[in-house]
């Protein structure tokens, strides 16, 4: 029987629904807040992408759309043959659905029937495939075209607004808005980068050589860059560059927390560096953490106050925003080691991966202390508290 292990994982915006899946098995399971399962579903095709709309009742699973009955709805395949998904994303009142495949195509659907309402791009594959996202607040769209090597701006109904030019002969890598949907980025795999306003109008160009990838702090006042070989931020009104971190080792992630005050780097190698990022965009680090193995996966926890790397060897680490550690934990996720992991919306629990077709839910370990001790105070007196657990956690029993 073939190995599955669970490698898509994703909370709802509200926290009460977990969505689990494995990409080698074809499963995929939704819980509710207390663990109990609400469907499962098996032998999904093309099982390569989840997503869940706000509203907790559409979710995309492989290349189709299922209910919160785990019943189909509709396939997502297009008018044409396509393999693999390589995005999906409903806007945020879930009446659309925009999605991107690997060999090409990006398309708009209805959101809660499925219905195909426009085939934004329809190319051949090309090296770097081609991309679409949402703004905001869901009223824009960018697609790009790495055919013709340009960058498509849509409407909410699919239509194009402007074509935004000037990235030949080279593919483009990124392509976003900033959080508030003033500005565009968008970047080729030579390094050339562009600043667009919200109608796309070319503010300001830069080439800084090779860039993977890119993303805006909070209000789009500065962005990073990244590529295996360093990190820079960039000041959104100058286009000036400060060099974060340079060195020979490849990066596996790169990221801002929610408002921009941190950025966090995932060295390939094994090595979480968290920096500081003050208002004039200057960095300082905070903390160098090694890992035992491979860097696989990193993520700051919705409000920032977490960070979860995890390695090639399943352990994975919980810092909080100074780089401090506060627990280490064994996922048992075999094989390609922790590769997944997500925060609940309120931050009190996160989710990874262990071993087949399984997942854990864990607490970070001071807000378990912090409940224990609410507990304790509710049911021991000091005294009581002081005699049981006094010699081995001396700062543990709450005071009176």
């Amino acid at each position: 029987m073939a190995y599955s292990q669970v490698n898509l994982l994703a909370y709802s915006q509200d926290g009460s629904r977990l969505l689990t899946a494995s990409t080698t098995g074809r499963t995929a399971y939704l819980w509710d807040a207390d663990g109990r399962l609400l469907f499962a579903k098996n032998n999904i095709p093309q099982m390569s992408t989840i997503a869940m709309n706000p509203q907790n009742t559409r979710f995309v699973l492989g290349q189709s759309l299922w209910d919160d009955q785990g019943r189909l709805i509709a396939s997502l395949d297009g008018p044409y043959p396509i393999h693999g998904m390589f995005s999906a994303q409903f806007t945020p009142d879930g009446s659309r659905l925009l999605t991107s495949y690997k060999t090409g195509e990006v398309y708009l659907w209805d959101g809660q029937d499925g219905t195909l309402l426009a085939a934004l791009q329809q190319t051949a594959p090309s090296a770097v495939p081609n991309s679409a996202v949402f703004n905001h607040d869901g009223t824009r769209i960018l697609s790009t075209n790495n055919t013709h090597q340009s960058v498509y701006l849509h409407n909410a109904d699919g239509k194009l607004i402007t074509i935004l030019n000037g990235h030949r002969p080279h593919n483009i890598t990124t392509a976003l808005f900033s959080q508030d949907g003033e500005f565009i980025l968008s970047i080729t795999d030579n390094g050339d980068i562009r600043l667009w306003d919200k109608q796309g109008k070319l503010l300001r160009q830069q080439n800084y050589g090779d860039v993977s990838t890119a993303g805006f702090n909070w209000n789009g006042t500065h962005f990073f860059t990244a590529s295996d070989s360093y990190v820079r931020l960039g000041n959104s009104d100058t286009l000036q560059f400060e060099t974060v971190t340079e060195w020979s080792t490849p990066r596996s992630h790169t990221l801002f927390n929610h408002r921009g005050t941190h950025l966090l780097i995932l060295e390939l190698y094994g090595r979480v560096q968290l920096f500081g990022i003050d208002e004039a965009g200057k960095p300082r680090r905070i903390s160098n953490w090694p890992m035992e193995g491979e860097g696989k996966v990193a993520l700051f926890s919705p409000l920032g106050t977490y960070i979860l790397a995890g390695d090639s060897l399943g352990m994975g680490y919980l810092l909080n925003d100074e780089g401090n550690l506060i627990m280490e934990i064994q996922t048992h996720a075999n094989r390609s080691g922790l590769n997944a992991a997500a925060f609940h919306p309120r931050e009190t629990y996160f989710v990874t991966p262990s071993g087949r077709d399984r997942a854990r839910i864990w607490m970070p370990i001071d807000l378990l202390l912090a409940e224990a001790e609410r507990q304790l105070g509710l049911i021991l007196t000091q005294q009581e508290c002081q005699i049981h657990f006094g010699d081995i956690l001396p700062s543990f029993c709450p005071s009176r």
